[in-house]
Formats: C-alpha cells, structure tokens, sequence
C-alpha cells in the first residue's frame, strides 16, 4: 500500500509539472516550502481557497484505503475540517486528509516570484506569470484605483506590482521607438 502511494504522489507531481510546466512548477513549489517548512520542506500540490493542501495525513482504521488510493480529490469535494490542534482538508469522496495551512500574506517590496494569495481566478500564481493576463491586470489596476480594494492589503500591493511593471514596458517601448 505505501509503495502505491508513493507511486500515485509521483504520479501527481508529474501531471501538476506537465500543467505548470517544470520552471513554474518549481519556482511556486520551492518557494512555499520554503515560506511555510523551513526546517523541514514538503512539497504543496494544490492551493485550495487561499489554503496550501500539504502532505496526506496517516490514516485512520476506519477509513478504505483502497478508495483513497484510488481518489483524484476534485476541488469541490474537499472540505476544511480542523480542532485546536491541527487544520486539515479531507476528501468526501474517500476520506483522505491533508495538512491545510493558510498562504502567508507577503510584505516588504514586490518581487516577480511573488504570489498571490487571494481571490479564485490567480491564487497561488505569480505577479509575473499574472501580469500576462491583461483583463486581469486591468482588473485589478481598477479595483484599487476606485478605492474598493482598501480592505485588501494584497490586491493593493499586486495593483503597485503591475502599476511599476507596466511604466517599466511602457519605457521599455519608447526606449525601442527612439533607436529605431
């Protein structure tokens, strides 16, 4: 049963690489192990709600472990359990469980390789990768010009991001157009 699990943990880790290509892959993992486990890395496979899923907690004996090994654990089939020890995420379809810890919101100045960690549409990626979506860029370039954003300390710094990032293209350009 261990040998299965290890092999269906590699098995996710190739699909998640295949989806996320090798570089962003790594650069995203690598980056919130090293945020939340410093002492001890665990590589993360989803980002779920603003939450990190960790690694799958042991089981318990009443649970099927032939389900579980078995389950792709869809997103809406996850729900958020915990106590006043520990946060956990399990699957309604087999029981599994997995660590959940929250993203860290990030401070200090914007860096490329930052995430972003709230909303649906762009948590867990980049501000690089998120600045190639130019609906998303102009969504958020919006929000925070309107003043709705004030209660989002993250959509603000992102909004900074993109707002430098597009002065460094718009310059970029012009610096193009002139040695042209």
């Amino acid at each position: 049963m261990k040998v299965f699990l290890i092999l269906q943990n590699v098995q996710l880790k190739r699909t998640s690489q295949e989806i996320l290509g090798r570089d962003a892959y790594r650069r995203i993992f690598q980056q919130l192990d090293g945020m939340l486990y410093p002492a001890a890395p665990v590589v993360m496979h989803r980002v779920i709600n603003g939450q990190v899923m960790g690694k799958q907690l042991p089981l318990r004996e009443e649970e099927s472990s032939d389900m579980q090994a078995m389950c792709q654990h869809p997103f809406d089939q996850m729900k958020t359990r915990g106590n006043q020890k520990a946060k956990w995420f399990t699957c309604l379809r087999c029981s599994a469980r997995w660590e959940r810890k929250a993203l860290p919101e990030q401070t200090g100045p914007a860096q490329i390789t930052d995430l972003i960690t709230f909303g649906e549409k762009m948590i867990g990626k980049t501000y690089e990768e998120a600045f190639e979506d130019t609906e998303y860029v102009r969504w958020v370039l919006t929000t925070a010009e309107s003043g709705e954003a004030q209660a989002y300390p993250g959509l603000i710094r992102l909004a900074r991001y993109f707002a430098e990032a597009e002065a460094e293209v718009a310059l970029q350009e012009e610096d193009l157009m002139e040695d042209a």
